[in-house]
């Protein structure tokens, strides 16, 4: 059988096994309804509000809470001694706090109170953004001071076509074909769909497909992963990478070392459910596919490099090789050609 698989932007799993999914980007942690992350590289509140937005996000807001709390300091290895900028400041011209979203904290509550926010001092226009400190607390400061930060931005939501099932690990979608082939000839079936052969990333994604497989024909499902011995030797490499196969989950005494079973099985038999083998390439086998859909992203930047969205804070960090102002403006140029994510 075939497995087919439809490429998407990176993301982690949120929930699994169906056509329609919300997912975090990878990275990201499901903890609000909304995806976080808590960016180490330590900035100033502004910056750090900007690099949240070029991740299409924002500094968290008001969807805080004291759970949340708890688990972001959580988080951070090394116990955030400095602190966190979150999406609290006083706006230009006033001395009461804002969320970024343009809400304001309900004085009423327990949400002040119990986090003993530090006036926004009069006399001191300096201090008009908010951290949040070790010890639990908000704490009104300079917005020049450089700490760590938390964004949160929505779920994205991934769809596949009818038939085809997302796998959120490898960021693709996957379906069975029936109809057995040989390799090569599974491998056009892929192409005439705009697919190629599926490309297993890591266990979980393994545990999808094992659960997704149909019990017949009990002859295992063909996979974009194989050996050709004329320049390999023995190392198995998937369709998309030069460089032996980093994860695979071979049965006991695979692969083989002779041609020509050179291809890679991954069987639906319940005694072998879930391991590969190496199997003759002629032989007649189904495959498993993945086909590429519009939420993959490319962006039109020139010289400058393409940046998947889940990775746009450390490539926009990394590519500082020209003045802040220039910078902005390409990057802010890339952001606007990529396809947009729907949230739900």
């Amino acid at each position: 059988m075939v497995l087919l698989v439809a490429l998407l932007a990176g993301v982690a799993v949120l929930v699994t096994g169906t056509p329609h999914q919300l997912l975090c980007p990878e990275g990201w942690t499901d903890t609000i309804g909304e995806c976080v992350k808590v960016f180490r590289e330590r900035q100033n509140w502004l910056l750090a509000r900007k690099i949240c937005q070029a991740n299409g996000g924002d500094l968290l807001g008001s969807k805080y809470h004291q759970d949340l709390n708890t688990h972001l300091l959580g988080l951070l290895e090394d116990g955030n001694t400095g602190g966190l900028w979150i999406g609290l400041y006083a706006p230009s011209g006033r001395n009461s706090l804002r969320f970024v979203d343009g809400s304001k904290p309900d004085e009423g509550t327990k949400t002040l109170r119990e986090y003993r926010v530090t006036p926004i001092e009069r006399d001191t226009r300096e201090k008009r953004c908010v951290k949040l400190s070790h010890r639990n607390t908000w704490v009104g400061i300079k917005c020049t001071a450089i700490h760590k930060f938390i964004c949160e931005k929505p779920y994205y939501e991934l769809q596949c076509p009818n038939g085809w099932m997302v796998s959120p690990w490898s960021a693709s979608c996957i379906r069975l074909e029936r109809k057995k082939k040989s390799w090569d000839d599974a491998r056009g079936r892929c192409h005439e769909l705009g697919a190629d052969l599926v490309k297993i990333v890591n266990d979980k994604m393994n545990q999808l497909i094992t659960t997704y497989m149909i019990e017949k024909p009990r002859t295992g499902y063909w996979i974009g992963l194989r050996s050709r011995f004329d320049f390999d030797g023995n190392e198995f490499k998937w369709l998309d990478e030069q460089h032996p196969a980093k994860y695979t989950s071979w049965g006991k005494f695979r692969p083989r070392t002779r041609f020509p079973a050179n291809c890679a099985v991954v069987h639906d038999r319940a005694v072998e459910k879930g391991l590969w083998s190496d199997a003759n390439c002629e032989a007649k086998r189904s495959p498993m596919e993945m086909q590429p859909t519009p939420s993959s992203i490319a962006c039109n930047c020139n010289t400058w490099e393409v940046i998947p969205a889940p990775d746009i804070a450390h490539n926009f960090k990394t590519s500082l090789v020209t003045p802040l102002p220039s910078i902005t403006n390409k990057f802010n140029f890339c952001i606007s050609d990529t396809p947009s994510q729907h949230s739900p």
